[in-house]
């Protein structure tokens, strides 16, 4: 059984667990990485076989005629139903849930919106910052992966049913991610710098005469 992973350049070791998993359960992996939302370079690993499955764990957006090139195609969100989309876990933050997820979920043309696998839930420390539960969320992937691929080889490679679950929204956009950036007043500072401040990406923002001003840690 053949099989495509595009993988999250900036999760490559959590990526390299889920690629040992596939292997482990006897798929001949084909492995191309993406940076963000716009590489499309993991693409081309099509050009160069005719795979059975896709796996992805990346941030792209898998065009049409890829997703109908397989018999499956099942994305790895790194969140919970209640946020498909950008910035889970900075909204999650925001919001004050209690709770946080990753799911697994075959893909469509619309981002985070195909039928639900599976999906794995913990409890949002309290002290945490966005950070924190990005990675507390990255080490609860390889788990997920494991229980879907191990049920799909049991079951001849077919996708498992749903278990009910379903998304409760439509995807984040990356303009109502920027937009809920915002520090529109004061007493919003502490709660959104703890949603959105990391040190690897922009955080909140003000804007002062048009111009927007950036926290940075």
């Amino acid at each position: 059984m053949r099989a495509v992973f595009f993988a999250w350049g900036r999760a490559l070791e959590v990526s390299y667990e889920i690629e040992r998993i596939l292997e482990a359960n006897g798929l001949h992996v084909t492995y191309s990485h993406a940076l963000g939302w716009d590489d499309q370079s993991p693409a081309l690993a099509f050009e160069f076989q005719s795979p059975n499955l896709l796996f992805n764990f990346s941030p792209v957006i898998v065009r049409a005629e890829h997703l109908a090139m397989v018999s499956a195609a099942i994305n790895f969100h790194t969140g919970p139903p209640r946020w498909p989309g950008r910035g889970s876990c900075s909204m999650a933050l925001l919001h004050g849930d209690k709770d946080f997820g990753v799911t697994a979920h075959l893909m469509t043309p619309q981002v985070d919106a195909g039928p639900i696998i599976a999906v794995k839930r913990f409890a949002i420390d309290p002290s945490w910052s966005c950070r924190d539960l990005h990675q507390a969320t990255l080490g609860h992937v390889p788990s997920l992966v494991s229980d879907v691929v191990h049920t799909m080889r049991k079951n001849d490679w077919r996708v498992p049913k749903s278990d009910g679950w379903a998304w409760e929204r439509k995807a984040v956009t990356k303009a109502e991610f920027d937009a809920a950036m915002e520090i529109a007043d004061p007493s919003e500072a502490d709660t959104k710098i703890r949603a959105f401040a990391h040190p690897e990406k922009p955080g909140p923002y003000v804007k002062v005469s048009g111009r927007k001003f950036w926290y940075r840690e």
